[in-house]
């Protein structure tokens, strides 16, 4: 017996990250207007209950990676879940349902140390993220809320739990992600009511606004590509 596990989102999002997920731990394939997830690691003796959290917990994983690969249209869900039986007779339990949504997708050029550059799916460097989740709680804390809305607390989780693992916002600086002064601009804006309002992670007044308070667009592509680079440290080359 195997499982199969329906993908719900946007269609032009799941097509870039079929090309990328093509593996036995984790294969995603387009199959008559569906997509669908096959792994090695879903136990085919397993209640569907099981599977259905397992599933959920990966599904949210890459809905985090499409967030910073992709920029995600629409929230990635968990659709049908499917035991398919020794004699080919299928099983399927409904989990939830899908929308659409329009777009297109660019491909990402990366310039190497030699100088030559290389053209890369979007989406490819995914599953060497997904790869760390089960075995990097930091990893996996990040790729969680990256599948959430971005709001002002969440990117300054992000930023935190980063810093953490990295050693501070020296370290950050040192990798060349983002300067110091940077990332002490944005924490000092999510942090302040007077820069953000009701919006901000505390409420006293008494504490002084920057003097060059962070838009909150700038704010989030600042944290992504942060939180891109560190996956990519994490994973290796």
């Amino acid at each position: 017996m195997t499982w199969e596990i329906g993908v719900t989102g946007s269609p032009f999002d799941l097509r870039e990250l079929v090309k990328a997920l093509q593996s036995p731990e984790l294969t995603l394939t387009e199959e008559d207007g569906q997509f669908v997830i096959r792994s090695v690691n879903f136990d085919p003796n397993a209640d569907a209950s099981v599977i259905r959290h397992q599933a959920a917990e990966l599904v949210r994983f890459i809905d985090g990676a499409a967030v910073l690969v992709l920029g995600r249209r629409q929230s990635l869900g968990l659709g049908f879940i499917c035991r398919v039986k020794d004699d080919g007779t299928k099983e399927v339990h409904v989990s939830g349902s899908g929308g659409i949504a329009i777009g297109g997708t660019a491909r990402v050029t990366v310039k190497r140390a030699d100088g030559t550059e290389v053209t890369l799916d979007p989406a490819e460097r995914v599953p060497k993220w997904l790869g760390l989740a089960p075995t990097n709680d930091t990893v996996k804390k990040v790729l969680r809320y990256l599948s959430r809305p971005l709001d002002w607390g969440t990117l300054y989780n992000i930023h935190e739990a980063i810093q953490g693992d990295m050693g501070g916002e020296d370290a950050i600086e040192v990798a060349g992600w983002a300067t110091k002064k940077e990332q002490k601009r944005f924490t000092h804006t999510a942090n302040n009511y007077h820069a953000i309002k009701e919006e901000a992670r505390h409420a006293r007044e008494d504490w002084a606004a920057p003097p060059n308070p962070m838009a909150h667009s700038e704010a989030a592509g600042l944290v992504k590509a942060i939180a891109q680079a560190w996956l990519n440290y994490k994973a290796g080359p």
